[in-house]
């Protein structure tokens, strides 16, 4: 078995300890910024408007991003195919990764502080 802290030695000596760092801070950054863009659209399923329906008999919500597509999950099966996805792809992303950088804060909040 390979002992951490030999590994730990060999990557302090070598330089490789920082590129580690590095990588690993940048993977973050990206991850940070790319669930921004991810929760936004996991969103716009979930935006609908009022429109006047097509035949004239009232209004309907229709969603923001495709007119075409009904927010009435009865109505129109696009539409409650897709809804499932928008709801756990905003809730992957627009909590769990906070909560994943939350997590990662305050479990080395001693070596931070």
């Amino acid at each position: 078995m390979i002992d951490s802290r030999l590994i730990g030695s060999i990557a302090s000596t070598s330089g490789l300890g920082s590129a580690v760092d590095a990588g690993l801070g940048l993977a973050l950054t990206l991850l940070y910024f790319a669930s921004l863009t991810a929760t936004r659209n996991a969103l716009q399923p979930l935006d609908c408007t009022d429109v006047e329906s097509v035949a004239g008999t009232g209004r309907q919500r229709v969603m923001q991003l495709e007119p075409s597509v009904v927010c009435d999950v009865n109505a129109d099966k696009t539409y409650a195919r897709v809804l499932p996805w928008a709801v756990i792809t905003s809730l992957v992303y627009g909590m769990g990764i906070p909560a994943l950088f939350a997590v990662m804060l305050f479990s080395s909040s001693s070596s931070i502080i």
